[in-house]
């Protein structure tokens, strides 16, 4: 696997913006110098590993997690911080949220860097050499698209999706005269159209486990997921058993092998997995992390024991998912000391000791960002499947992601067999920023599940936390979209509109 020095062109841009300004006329990084900037393939080579480097960045912290704490699988933890609070509870989630201005910044200005790098390469002699650099800013491009539609917009429905509020689409390093939101109909088309280009130009990089660029594997891995949110089942199923069938990424063999994909960034099951490494005291990691799920540190008193302080904690409904043969269950789950109770934390993202800062007091939970796993495309093969009529093929994907989980075949049928594919889903990809936009497309309420413990949880007022209830349709639901920072709105002066309601 090609080793990748990670210069951050982009970041060291993104972390020099004040982080209460979600505007989009800034400067994209050395916009004004982007015809000089590009001279040879080295240039072109650095500005997307610059690309990869802040994707690592987002792909940990607030910008992952933020959808898990609003949906319904975490409690917020007593005597702990509480993080994003607002979206936690709903009641005060406003338009003028930090949180979500932030992402809607964050990830607009990777696509201003995208389009300024679509812009410049051509400027390169070597264009035959830098065709898969130029393949991988177009996937890149369609994954934060992916990422913002699926936030920031409705979930596709055929019958509304050419009104429904989609993404103003950037083609270009734009400073002013953005265009208007688009709408989610032809924010899926571009999202599609930039697979497609990149499926041409990186058709030479096939792909294999652990790939740290993108690669064409990846670009089908996007196709199939983009696919699935589009209702377009017959071209998801096919994309994803397409990749399935490569057989280039077995799904483990033993619980072992399974724990080690997230506790040693063991690269099997991932079609791509960022780079991350500490190498003679130079860190090339994340600077975002999930430490809010375990807050692990050396316990003051008594040296050597290892105390748990989380900012959440998953709920009983949660826990309950697992049967005990489940190799996930002592992946994901952590039992952890809470008071004088025992209870479960999420250990999805462990402390992890290799890219850990030396001689450092706090524990590190960065890991190598995992943007496309195997496992998400047997699920979208089979929920595709079912929804286009064939439970013979369901059943077949859906049952052979179980049994490399420890699980035996199922074999309902109908609506039940529908659950079983939502509850593997649940299962295997929880905590990686999909639960919310599940609930989402499915149709179903935000309802908290049931707490391990109530007296270990915040829970005042219960309505806003252990008791959240927020039924489709109700005064809350629409919140469940996340809204446009309000500084663009006020920019814009009309050119583009606010989400229902907010």
């Amino acid at each position: 696997m090609k080793k990748i020095i990670y210069i951050s062109l982009l970041c060291s841009f993104l972390v020099s913006l004040p982080t209460g300004c979600a505007r989009l006329d800034l400067d994209p990084y050395n916009y004004a110098s982007e015809n000089t900037s590009f001279k040879n393939k080295r240039d072109a080579e650095m500005w997307v590993n610059g690309m990869y480097n802040a994707l690592r960045d987002y792909n940990q912290g607030q910008q992952m997690y933020a959808s898990d704490l609003q949906a319904d699988y975490l409690n917020a933890a007593a005597g702990a911080m509480e993080k994003l609070p607002d979206m936690h509870r709903w009641s005060t989630f406003a338009s003028s949220e930090h949180a979500t201005a932030s992402i809607w910044k964050e990830r607009f200005l990777i696509i201003q860097d995208i389009n300024t790098g679509i812009k410049g390469f051509p400027n390169i002699p070597e264009q035959s050499e830098i065709q898969e650099l130029t393949g991988a800013l177009y996937l890149g491009r369609a994954y934060c698209y992916t990422y913002l539609v699926t936030h920031f917009c409705k979930p596709y429905n055929s019958s509304t999706a050419t009104t429904d509020l989609g993404l103003p689409l950037l083609t270009a390093p734009t400073l002013k005269n953005f265009p208007p939101r688009s709408s989610v109909a032809e924010t899926y088309d571009f999202i599609l159209s930039d697979i497609q280009k990149a499926e041409t130009l990186l058709a030479n990089q096939t792909g294999a486990a652990g790939a740290d660029t993108f690669t064409l594997d990846a670009a089908r891995a996007l196709k199939a997921r983009v696919l699935l949110y589009k209702n377009d089942w017959a071209q998801a199923y096919q994309v994803a058993v397409a990749l399935i069938s490569t057989n280039r990424y077995p799904l483990a063999a033993s619980a072992d092998a399974f724990k080690k994909i997230w506790t040693e960034d063991d690269n099997a099951e991932s079609i791509i997995q960022l780079y991350a490494a500490v190498n003679a005291g130079v860190y090339e990691t994340s600077d975002n992390t999930n430490e809010l799920y375990l807050g692990e540190s050396e316990s003051f008193f008594f040296p050597g024991q290892i105390d748990a302080n989380p900012n959440v904690l998953p709920t009983q409904d949660f826990i309950d998912l697992f049967t005990t043969d489940d190799w996930r269950k002592d992946v994901f789950l952590k039992e952890i000391t809470v008071g004088f109770s025992s209870l479960y934390a999420v250990n999805k993202y462990p402390r992890n000791r290799e890219l850990e800062p030396i001689d450092s007091y706090n524990f590190y939970y960065g890991h190598k960002a995992k943007l496309f796993r195997i496992a998400e495309t047997y699920l979208i093969a089979a929920e595709a499947a079912y929804k286009n009529n064939d439970e013979t093929n369901a059943k077949k994907y859906l049952n052979l992601l179980r049994a490399a989980r420890g699980l035996s075949a199922i074999t309902t049928s109908g609506s039940n067999l529908f659950a079983d594919i939502q509850n593997e889903r649940n299962r295997e990809l929880a905590f990686e920023d999909f639960r919310l936009y599940d609930l989402n497309r499915w149709g179903l309420p935000v309802k908290r599940g049931t707490p391990q413990d109530v007296t270990a949880i915040r829970n005042t007022p219960a309505s806003d936390y252990s008791e959240l209830n927020i039924q489709v349709g109700s005064n809350y639901y629409y919140k469940i979209v996340w809204p446009v920072p309000v500084d663009d709105i006020d920019y814009e002066q009309g050119n583009w509109k606010q989400n229902p309601n907010w």
